[in-house]
């Protein structure tokens, strides 16, 4: 039987849409620095980070590159996803 808070379960496991004209293959390179997973999208890119706090960051760093940010919307796993992932680990070991 595991026991974890859901806050820790859950930490690490956001999902960011950046929707944003003029991003360009160095930049989607550059937000590596955030994040391990970042992927351009046809209306600009999605990437995992493990933090909240580091999207003023990012956002700037996308801004100072010369992109235009139309809108930034984090996405935290549901609970159910959260479920399944833990499970999936427990079933793995």
């Amino acid at each position: 039987m595991r026991v974890d808070d859901l806050k820790k379960l859950s930490a690490g496991q956001t999902t960011v849409k950046i929707r944003a004209a003029g991003i360009t293959d160095s930049m989607v390179a550059g937000l590596l620095r955030w994040s391990d997973e970042t992927a351009a999208t046809s209306e600009g890119v999605t990437l995992k980070i493990s933090d909240e706090s580091r999207l003023p960051q990012i956002t700037r760093y996308l801004v100072e590159q010369g992109a235009e940010i139309y809108s930034i919307i984090p996405e935290r796993l549901a609970l159910e996803e959260i479920f399944l992932s833990v499970v999936g680990k427990d079933i793995a070991s």
